[in-house]
């Protein structure tokens, strides 16, 4: 079977979060590793991205977070609650994690 490219995976993840199949999107993660997703990620809105994140098994979210720049796991912590990004960065490797959290502001660290 061939590989999927990037941009066939973001629009079939985009249509598959735009029709509401969590099953779709957790078998596209099934097929996809974090070095994928970091790729796919940055290309998708702020509300694809807040979806993705609460579809996707929780222990996959913070290995999806490493393979992302630091200010691109930053942006996305930002739109989770504290207590939710507490966690993601706990489940981090912690250098990974201290990259990102040099990113946010005094504040939100």
């Amino acid at each position: 079977m061939p590989t999927a490219t990037t941009e066939e995976l973001l629009a079939e993840i985009q249509e598959l979060i735009r029709e509401r199949e969590r099953e779709g999107v957790l078998g596209v993660a099934e097929r996809i590793d974090p070095a994928e997703w970091a790729r796919l990620v940055p290309r998708l809105d702020a509300a694809e991205v807040a979806v993705l994140l609460q579809w996707l098994p929780d222990h996959e979210v913070p290995q999806l977070l490493e393979e992302l720049s630091p200010p691109e796991a930053a942006a996305i912590l930002r739109t989770l609650s504290q207590a939710e990004a507490a966690t993601l960065l706990a489940g981090m490797d912690p250098d990974d994690a201290a990259d990102v959290v040099e990113e946010l502001s005094e504040p939100e660290a």
